[in-house]
């Protein structure tokens, strides 16, 4: 359900979702195998429930030079099988203020917080969960890995413990790393970029799979910093940073097609995609 007021200035979103999912194996982040489930293992069924609430106060919908814009998520997760997982709700908001600078470029300010709630824990007992594990796994051909399967169980625990909100890392936020690079219960994240603005104008173009008219090309510069933690009151005791820079081009049809180099302690990556970062619904 999607509901717009006051000319889009206004937007409040239903979704309803519900799925279900099947374990075959267990892997590290370097592919390394943990262990194999047994074909007999039932699968999980799920839903989601979010409810969205999106207010744009700015001078333009997909290239904003003043004003400000926010979001509000809200979702209900419940596993309806798997009791061992626990359920919970995920709350998010996400502020963007745009300022006007020099002639025609744009400063822009973002803040992001999340956090999870636990309405019913799963199991919270690492020797329980690799236990339950063990027996589900198909260690005939290939033996568990018993390192890897412990902090596999240590990871569940504290996931089942306090949930797991919003991580950081990739397109949207610390684009200086993978995505989902950190998580936690909790996180937030704040940034801000100086967008130059080289041209406006309306150049029709055709280049392999984008075919618009051009109407902004932009370089920006930003940096961003964020922090996750189990609970909410360690909170940026530890945090990473991102700085870089890259392209970004406005076209006539709303769709923003973005290049980016992010740099920070593990080094650079680069991020291609539609749209732009900070922005959960799209402009």
């Amino acid at each position: 359900m999607h509901l717009e007021f006051f000319d889009r200035r206004l937007s409040l979103f239903r979704v309803y979702f519900e799925g279900e999912s099947t374990l075959k194996a267990l892997r590290d982040n370097e592919g390394e195998l943990i262990g194999e489930f047994s074909d007999e293992r039932e699968a999980n069924k799920y839903i989601t429930r979010s409810a969205v609430l999106f207010v744009d106060l700015t001078d333009d919908r997909a290239d904003p030079r003043k004003g400000v814009r926010a979001n509000y998520w809200l979702n209900d997760e419940v596993k309806q099988s798997d009791k061992d997982l626990s359920d919970g709700y995920k709350a998010d908001i996400n502020i963007a203020g745009y300022i006007p600078f020099l002639t025609n470029s744009t400063l822009v300010l973002n803040y992001f917080r999340s956090d999870y709630f636990v309405t019913r824990k799963g199991l919270t007992d690492e020797d329980e969960i690799m236990e339950k594990m063990r027996a589900e796994m198909n260690c005939g051909a290939v033996t568990c890995n018993e390192g890897l399967l412990k902090k596999h169980a240590q990871a569940t625990a504290i996931e089942n413990q306090y949930g797991s909100a919003a991580s950081l890392g990739g397109r949207e936020r610390l684009r200086a790393y993978p995505g989902g690079r950190f998580s936690g219960g909790h996180s937030e994240f704040r940034a801000f970029e100086f967008r130059w603005n080289l041209t406006d104008e309306n150049t029709p173009y055709n280049v392999w799979f984008m075919k618009d008219i051009r109407s902004n090309v932009q370089i920006p510069f930003f940096y961003e910093e964020g922090t996750v933690a189990e609970e909410a009151s360690d909170l940026w005791k530890q945090k990473r940073t991102s700085v870089g820079t890259g392209i970004r081009v406005i076209t006539g049809s709303g769709f923003v097609y973005r290049f980016d180099i992010g740099f920070g302690d593990e080094g650079a990556t680069p991020t291609l995609w539609m749209q732009y970062p900070w922005d959960d619904i799209g402009t």
